[in-house]
């Protein structure tokens, strides 16, 4: 989208000086500016979808996750609805982690500035790139899990990492290849050992204990 006034995320009203000792007559327009910035209702939808995409999965974090969702609609209150929902998009694609005010604002200017075609990027090395965001991701608990960068000619994408394993799937290994202890067993949640009997791991008695079934050879002659 085009803007007749060129880029419109740094414009600054002026502000008339007056020299030193000398005052200014009040006028009806010299009220003070109301303290809180006025946030319109499609820059507040925007910022909600982006939290949907971003929700916590802890039921305490909710009520701090709607503040930063309120600050962050504050802090781009100014930002072009069409740039903020584009930036939003395009972000939510590329990254796992929740955008800051910065980030987002980065991306609008980016798309102005493609106004400029002899502007060439310089060449990167997506590989150190892509290992950079993984360590910062693996080093984060509230990082998404499953997924990595991966580098490419063009760049870098975020895809399912097949390497991944979760506390679950080593579990289920354990029992698989008949390393897992009783203290394990005891150990897994109910709903882990659920689906371990479901997979003939387990034992279920009648007083709910689990047990880790015997293997029987399938071979008669052994």
């Amino acid at each position: 989208m085009e803007h007749a006034h060129g880029n419109p995320l740094f414009n600054k009203p002026l502000t008339a000086y007056v020299g030193q000792g000398q005052t200014r007559p009040l006028t009806s327009s010299d009220k003070p500016a109301p303290s809180r910035r006025q946030v319109s209702a499609k820059t507040k939808e925007a910022i909600a979808k982006l939290g949907l995409r971003y929700r916590p999965t802890s039921q305490t974090d909710l009520e701090a996750h709607a503040g930063q969702l309120a600050m962050l609609a504050t802090d781009l209150h100014d930002l072009p609805v069409d740039l903020l929902e584009r930036a939003i998009g395009d972000w939510s694609i590329k990254s796992p982690f929740m955008p800051k005010a910065f980030d987002l604002v980065q991306l609008a200017k980016s798309y102005l500035a493609k106004a400029h075609p002899q502007q060439r990027e310089v060449t990167t090395d997506w590989v150190d790139v892509a290992r950079r965001r993984n360590d910062r991701m693996n080093a984060d608990p509230e990082a998404r899990r499953g997924v990595r960068w991966v580098a490419n000619s063009t760049g870098v994408n975020l895809e399912l990492d097949p390497t991944y394993r979760t506390d679950m799937d080593r579990f289920m290994g354990k029992l698989h290849d008949g390393t897992a202890t009783a203290r394990d067993v005891d150990r897994a949640p109910e709903v882990w050992r659920k689906i371990a009997e479901e997979r003939g791991y387990l034992r279920r008695f009648d007083d709910g204990a689990f047990v880790i079934r015997e293997r029987r050879c399938e071979n008669v002659g052994l």
